[in-house]
């Protein structure tokens, strides 16, 4: 059976409807889902600062948990035992924030985030030492042809120059008590250290390629920022929710307007 000019129209429209209202509930949704999937398998991320891995002794160190999942929390080992640091906690936009105020030579060990499902991020080794001077080396492993700029700090003022060393061989003397790795690749790998002849020497640090780190622009957050929805859409998922409501709106309406004037040449014909 056939439908008249007038039920196809309005056939037509209820169409046109139904696609609208996909295009409005079902879209969105799985863009919000696409988007948080993202970054529950990406932004996982362990940062400290200061960014080296060496501390005095009574220095505050801060460590970040970038990650959406409200269960995670700081975690440590040391003398080969799990430990869950004492520090002055915040739930943050980007996570969780950790600051041990006053760290000992008691706090040195490996770091790393963990959920309550187990999911682990990057592990950052310190040492926290009692001596008077420290090698200044980036927390994180180093990306593959970068430079990396590698300081020598002290307590004490000192009239000499510093030296730097790799696996326990002299590098360079230098009078800015920085140097530099330019391009730095799998040979620069090693253990390094620095020293002031009259003040003393600094422990040693591994310095390493990245492995399977993402790394992520960080803005550092406020102070009184609250994290409380892990599921909150970015600006860009609410500015593309509201341009397909204006496309499927300015769709339907041209739709509708081809349609009546197509069922009308229709009526004229049949007439």
């Amino acid at each position: 059976m056939f439908l008249s000019i007038k039920e196809f129209v309005t056939h037509t429209e209820l169409c046109c409807f139904v696609y609208l209202a996909m295009l409005v509930f079902i879209l969105p949704e799985k863009t919000f889902q696409s988007h948080n999937q993202t970054n529950q398998n990406d932004a996982f991320l362990l940062r400290i600062t200061p960014d080296r891995m060496q501390h005095f002794e009574y220095e505050s160190v801060s460590f970040l948990c970038e990650s959406i999942d409200n269960s995670t929390q700081l975690k440590g080992i040391r003398n080969s035992k799990e430990f869950v640091p004492l520090c002055n906690s915040k739930r943050l936009l980007t996570g969780l924030s950790c600051t041990i105020d006053k760290t000992y030579q008691g706090d040195s060990g490996e770091y790393w985030c963990e959920t309550n499902e187990g999911e682990k991020s990057n592990t950052v080794n310190i040492t926290v030492t009692g001596g008077s001077v420290i090698l200044e080396s980036p927390a994180l492993p180093v990306i593959e042809g970068e430079s990396v700029t590698l300081g020598c700090s002290r307590k004490t003022n000192s009239t000499n120059l510093a030296v730097f060393y790799k696996n326990d061989v002299f590098l360079q003397v230098t009078a800015e008590d920085t140097m530099i790795i330019n391009n730095f690749s799998k040979s620069d790998e090693g253990i390094y250290k620095c020293s002031f002849s009259d003040v003393g020497t600094s422990p040693g640090s591994w310095l390493v390629l990245t492995g399977n780190i993402t790394f992520f622009t960080f803005t550092p957050p406020y102070e009184d920022s609250i994290y409380d929805d892990s599921n909150s859409p970015s600006v860009l998922d609410l500015l593309r929710f509201a341009f397909t409501i204006f496309m499927a709106v300015v769709v339907l309406l041209l739709g509708m307007s081809r349609l009546k004037i197509l069922a009308l040449k229709m009526w004229r014909a049949c007439h």
